[in-house]
């Protein structure tokens, strides 16, 4: 009889488990279990589907504006930059110009191949430039484990091993802690998360804590920060709703292949 009763409790704490909602487990005291931030992050991906988030360092700051496809998984990346250069004349004179680049990028999930049908590691990438509002150009490229907030989008793919954390509230939202490990390619730093060419915090490769806080309510991300051992901590914001959305430019020659 103990036994019949030890199983019945058993699974019906098993049946709890199964049944907590995402924001049940976001607000547990409790660590949470790699199937719960599995299930977790499910929901957090069905939460941003469709959605376009800016990803920035102030809630008002430039950054990539990404489209999440229906999968709640990267779609199309847009971002706007200036690039400034010079010239100086013989008589001593200053030229200065500044140029404009828009870039979309189209992850298609593909797998990505060459013209001559050889397949390449990563999918296919369809990237539209844009110089000085003038005309786009489209080329086709494979996608790399460097691409603009590539560790951000990893964590909510859901890759590699994720920890619960604290619960902590930013501008009257309260947010669960998802981490983990955060290690640095050699001669970068945090700034390469949003792509920049040229990032101008220099960092030895070591280990050190990304996390990516979840709102209880609306399981949509609010913010990700880094950690690294001996340096300052470094957070983007995510913002939703933006507009215009990033949209594939139409009437351009859209290549299938890498050359």
């Amino acid at each position: 009889m103990k036994g019949v009763l030890l199983l019945a409790l058993t699974l019906g704490v098993a049946g709890q488990d199964q049944s907590s909602r995402p924001q049940d487990l976001l607000q547990s005291d409790r660590p949470l279990r790699a199937n719960e931030i599995a299930t977790l992050m499910g929901a957090v991906r069905a939460a941003i589907a469709g959605k376009t988030v800016r990803l920035a360092y102030a809630p008002d700051g430039p950054g990539p504006d990404i489209l999440f496809g229906p999968d709640g998984r990267r779609r199309i990346v847009r971002t706007v930059e200036g690039i400034t250069g010079g010239l100086v004349g013989g008589d001593g004179a200053h030229t200065n110009w500044t140029t404009r680049v828009e870039t979309i990028a189209d992850y298609t999930g593909l797998p990505a191949r060459r013209c001559d049908g050889t397949a390449m590691a990563g999918d296919l990438v369809i990237e539209y430039r844009n110089e000085n509002d003038t005309r786009w150009k489209a080329r086709a490229r494979a996608s790399t484990d460097r691409e603009i907030a590539a560790p951000i989008l990893d964590m909510l793919a859901d890759a590699g091993r994720l920890d619960s954390g604290e619960l902590q509230t930013f501008a009257g939202r309260r947010a669960r802690a998802i981490t983990t490990a955060w290690t640095p390619p050699a001669s970068t730093g945090p700034d390469a998360v949003i792509g920049d060419p040229a990032p101008n915090v220099a960092t030895a490769p070591r280990r050190g804590v990304q996390t990516l806080w979840i709102d209880v309510e609306s399981l949509r991300p609010l913010r990700w920060s880094v950690t690294l051992p001996g340096t300052p901590s470094y957070t983007m914001i995510f913002t939703y709703d933006m507009s215009p959305e990033p949209q594939i430019p139409s009437g351009v020659a859209r290549p299938d292949c890498v050359p």
